[in-house]
């Protein structure tokens, strides 16, 4: 085997894409075909394999190369093709939890806030409000204290209510609150509201991470 013969041989060779360690870059689709075409015109223009046997040195290196290349080709293709059906696939669409503000009435039955109360609350989270409608406050969760995963909360308005109010508790967009929930319904007096660092200290007090 002569010297030009390998370094051909070392090149194909670090450019293998057998190789454990090879991870052939994805390319167009049409950079691909061109691969493809060029390595079928290379065989079809090539030496009689049959009958040429002046040069075995010179049509060993040419099927050698001929090999690599498809292999290449075949490789890219399958890369393009992986990295279609990732781009298609796309982000998940985020979880939502729908929860009531409950009636307007609220406030005649209100107990006095404390913190065990608080604790027994089957739903509580944090979260800061994206969107005020004329039935819904909508909230990105940025903290589950308790009784869920949602990526977002819609906190609705029940029927002939007219207002997101919480029991004086007035809902802006790009504030930050903390919610307590029974029975798909936002507890008020006191327990849910803007999160100051008061009401923050209580709800780290009745649920410990």
């Amino acid at each position: 085997m002569t010297g030009r013969q390998d370094q051909l041989r070392a090149r194909l060779s670090a450019i293998d894409p057998m190789r454990p360690t090879a991870v052939p870059a994805p390319l167009p689709h049409g950079r691909a075909d061109h691969i493809l075409a060029k390595t079928m015109a290379i065989i079809e223009s090539g030496p009689d394999i049959a009958s040429d046997n002046r040069h075995p040195g010179r049509l060993r290196s040419i099927l050698i190369a001929c090999a690599a290349a498809g292999a290449v080709a075949a490789a890219t293709v399958t890369a393009v093709i992986l990295a279609g059906d990732d781009a298609d696939s796309g982000p998940s669409a985020p979880s939502t939890l729908s929860l009531s503000l409950g009636s307007g009435d609220t406030m005649s039955s209100c107990i006095p806030f404390d913190v065990e109360f608080l604790r027994d609350m089957p739903v509580a989270l944090a979260g800061t409000v994206t969107e005020i409608s004329a039935d819904a406050v909508t909230l990105d969760v940025d903290r589950w204290y308790a009784g869920g995963d949602a990526d977002v909360v819609s906190l609705g308005l029940s029927p002939g209510q007219t207002s997101s109010a919480l029991d004086g508790v007035d809902f802006q967009r790009g504030v930050r609150y903390l919610i307590a929930s029974t029975n798909g319904v936002v507890n008020g007096c006191g327990f849910s509201g803007e999160a100051t660092p008061e009401l923050e200290a209580a709800y780290a007090e009745a649920f410990p991470t």
